[in-house]
Formats: structure tokens, C-alpha cells, sequence
């Protein structure tokens, strides 16, 4: 979800190409939230087992910016590296 959300962001150099990330399914529903992650339905980076069954705590991934996602720590999120991009220096990109 915030992968797409920041890719929408346009960077700040023009000449660099803007690839925005399209969320696949339904959004969850307010009413009836799936179990677990509440975006682990929408998500491409989502385990079945642990998102489905498991509620991510909010945890402080750098400075100022919180996450709530069992894989923070594993993935570099596409956008990241233009908006934060030394915070994003420590993220692999590929989840493990």
C-alpha cells in the first residue's frame, strides 16, 4: 500500500521516469477488516500464513517514519529510494 502510495509521487528530478504501482483485488472492507493485515488481500509481498492470521505492530522504521508490516525490515519499498533515499540505502529490495 505504500509502495503504490509513494510511487504516485512525482520526483523531484523531471528526467527520472515515473512507474507507479497498481494494487491488484478489492480494498478491504471497513466494515468486515480481514483478519490479520488488513491490506495483506491487496498486498504482492504479503505470506499467506503469517498476514492472513497476524495484525503487524506500528514500529518506527526510521526517523519520523512508521510501518506496521511484518517484512519492513526486509523489503526496499519502490519510491522509497526517491523520497528517502539514504534511509532506503539499508533496505535489499527482495524479501527473504
Amino acid at each position: 500500500m505504500t509502495e503504490a502510495l509513494m510511487s504516485a509521487i512525482p520526483p523531484d528530478d523531471p528526467d527520472l521516469p515515473m512507474e507507479p504501482v497498481l494494487l491488484k483485488g478489492e480494498p478491504p472492507s471497513p466494515s468486515n477488516p480481514p483478519t490479520g493485515c488488513s491490506f495483506h488481500t491487496r498486498c504482492h509481498y504479503a505470506q499467506k500464513q503469517k498476514c492472513s492470521s497476524e495484525v503487524p505492530q506500528l514500529e518506527e522504521l526510521f526517523a519520523g517514519h512508521f510501518v506496521a508490516c511484518h517484512y519492513a525490515q526486509e523489503l526496499g519499498l519502490k519510491g522509497t529510494q526517491e523520497h528517502y533515499p539514504k534511509a532506503s540505502e539499508n533496505l535489499s529490495g527482495e524479501l527473504k
